[in-house]
């Protein structure tokens, strides 16, 4: 694209930016478009819902995950009363169920 004669084969982006540039604001334009700096309106709003979109699964994932913790920490804990009710009913661990006083 802009090279001299006898110029390495390869792109330069300082060469792209300088040749995009020297056409003024136009130029400017299109450089912040090929640089990613600059996205179309239609663009912006789909990246906004895609987030809003993420951001709405992580909360409703969250608000899962914290109650899936609340059920298992009444889980242990009903597990404990039971074990305590056992002992003090004298049950044996791996006894045949029946209590012995």
């Amino acid at each position: 694209m802009f090279l001299a004669e006898g110029a390495p084969s390869g792109l330069n982006v300082t060469d792209l930016t300088s040749a995009l540039l020297a056409y003024g604001p136009g130029g400017l334009m299109l450089a912040l478009v090929v640089f990613g700096l600059l996205v179309p309106r239609g663009q912006l709003t789909d990246m906004r819902k895609d987030r809003d979109e993420w951001k709405m699964a992580y909360m409703t994932e969250r608000d899962a995950r914290i109650a899936a913790e609340r059920r298992a920490d009444v889980a242990v804990e009903q597990g404990r009363t039971t074990v305590a009710i056992l002992d003090e009913a004298g049950h044996q661990p791996g006894g045949n169920g029946v209590a012995t006083t």
